[in-house]
Parts: structure tokens; sequence; C-alpha cells
């Protein structure tokens, strides 16, 4: 586990934080090799850089994999809208622009089994890689109280899914939902969680929090280990997220904190004491409106895709 400094988003900033956590890990990616990365774009038509991963945090690390001579994938699944829209809308498109990297629309699903044996639609784009880089955003949440890597591989769910899926499995505390988003890390290719917390978002999320300039990177091949290590930086008690409470009483390893070696930064060093999360936790069960608006912007986009 390996957590490092950047404070700001200048790209050659974030590619030598980058180099630094992945010769820390280590993780050695081979030329030739196919590298997706897989951001949170949250939903299209969503502009601010705060809820997303930051533009040029993408565009760096994609930098940094084009430069060992890897074959770069960016692509993501938001609850409504595709995902190629919203990267333009986020500038992620535009951050990319002049790199040899494809965008990939995580259209074309395939049913996957799930180790709780849930039949799950996951995007293909998402296992076709040879490593799977999963790229969180440091940042509140709602209904999970902190939204980190274990919570973002939710994006492989193809749109209206998602929303179907917290209607499903979200009812009561969600237990069988938070089963759901522990099970995901297991369906996707070897790879890495490498976090943007260079300003992170607190108070409120996961849309329409406040920032907060944390100036940390960190990356693990383990995403329960990524989460739990940003729990401590951040001064949050574990017992307060129902997903790691969930990863905990499953055992996955990850969950202990003293199992897990630094060789970098120790959490206690970057630790804040001031980053704020919901005190109360909405259901895990979107209202009709929410399903409904999903459903809505999955038939545009089917649209546009006809025309």
């Amino acid at each position: 586990m390996a957590i490092g400094r950047c404070q700001s988003y200048q790209r050659q900033d974030i590619i030598r934080t980058a180099a630094e956590l992945f010769a820390a890990l280590p993780f050695p990616v081979s030329k030739g090799s196919t590298v997706l990365l897989k951001p949170n774009l949250v939903a299209a038509g969503y502009h601010a850089d705060l809820a997303c991963t930051h533009p040029e945090f993408v565009a760096g690390v994609a930098q940094y994999f084009v430069d060992l001579g890897a074959h770069v994938v960016v692509g993501d699944s938001p609850a409504t809208g595709s995902g190629l829209r919203a990267m333009t809308v986020c500038g992620m498109t535009e951050a990319l622009k002049g790199l040899p990297v494809s965008l990939a629309s995580f259209q074309e699903t395939c049913k996957i089994m799930t180790r709780s044996g849930l039949e799950i639609p996951v995007a293909v784009d998402a296992l076709e890689c040879d490593y799977f880089i999963n790229m969180p955003k440091l940042k509140s949440h709602s209904q999970t109280r902190v939204s980190l890597a274990v919570k973002n591989h939710y994006g492989i769910i193809k749109g209206w899914n998602k929303a179907w899926g917290h209607q499903v499995h979200g009812g009561g505390d969600g237990h069988s939902f938070f089963e759901l988003l522990s099970d995901l890390p297991f369906v996707v290719p070897q790879g890495v969680s490498l976090c943007d917390a260079i300003c992170a978002m607190h108070v409120s999320g996961p849309m329409d929090g406040e920032p907060y300039p944390l100036g940390v990177m960190a990356a693990s091949p383990s995403a329960l280990a990524l989460d739990r290590s940003l729990m401590a930086v951040i001064n949050l008690d574990p017992q307060l997220s129902p997903l790691w409470c969930v990863c905990r009483d499953r055992k996955d390893a990850g969950y202990d904190l003293t199992t897990l070696d630094f060789p970098l930064l120790t959490p206690g060093q970057v630790q804040v004491a001031d980053f704020i999360v919901p005190p109360q936790l909405n259901s895990v069960r979107f209202g009709v409106r929410h399903v409904l608006g999903s459903l809505v912007g999955r038939f545009k986009v089917w649209l546009a895709r006809q025309k």
C-alpha cells in the first residue's frame, strides 16, 4: 500500500508521484499490454471536477502508461447518460487530446456470476484488458459515508442497471447492496487502485460536496486496503462505513489496517482531523424519480446511437 504527496494537478507532478507509487508496490507493466483506466465520472452532464476523477489526473496516469509502451484505454459507465458524453462534459476528452489513448463506451455487456451467486451485466470493455486501473475520487457519500476504491467498481455495471441494482439490493439496511459492491473487485482483471485525493470532496456527496485540498495520491493492488488506509488518513472510524463492515465480516484481505505495509508514507504522516462526512446516511434504495431519470438517460444514449 503506497501513499504519496501530490499538491497540484500539474501533469508532471502526477506522473512523478504515480511512478513513485507504482515503483513502491511494485507494479510492473509489460510493453504492448492493454491498460484500462476506469475513473469516476458520476453522471453525464455533471460539470464539477470535484465530483469526478480530475481530467488531468487521468491524463497524467495515461501518459505514464503510454511512456511504458502500453496501449491505454479510458472508460466508465455513469448512472445517467454515456461515459463518452461524461468525459467530454467534465473536460477529460480535452485533457487526453494528443495522447495515443482509446476511449471505451462501456456499452456492450456480458453476464458475470459474482462470488455471492448474483448474475450481473458487466461492461465487456472492463474485462478485455491486461490491467485494470481503478481510479476513484476520495469523497463523502450520502449512502456509504465515503466513496473510494471498492465503491468505484460499480461503474463496470452498465448505466441504468446501477439504479436498478440500488432498487433490487438496497432494501432495509442495504446489506445486500454492500455485498454486491464488495464482490466487484474480484470480477475485473489484475491491476491497481489509484486514488485521486489531491483535492478531495467532503461534507456531502457524491456530487454536491465541498473541496478539501488533501494533497495525496494513494495506490494499492487491493481496493479494500486502499479504502481502509484512506479512512485512516481522513480520521474516519471504519465502522461508520457499512461497506467496510461487510468486507470485514467477510474477512476480505485488506480490511485490517495493522496487516498493511507502507513503504512510503504512513496514514499517520498525512492524517487530517477536519474532513467531514455525512452524519446520517440516506437509504440505498433510490426514489422513483431517480430510477426513471436513469432510464430516460440511457434511452437517450440508445436513441443517439441509432441515429
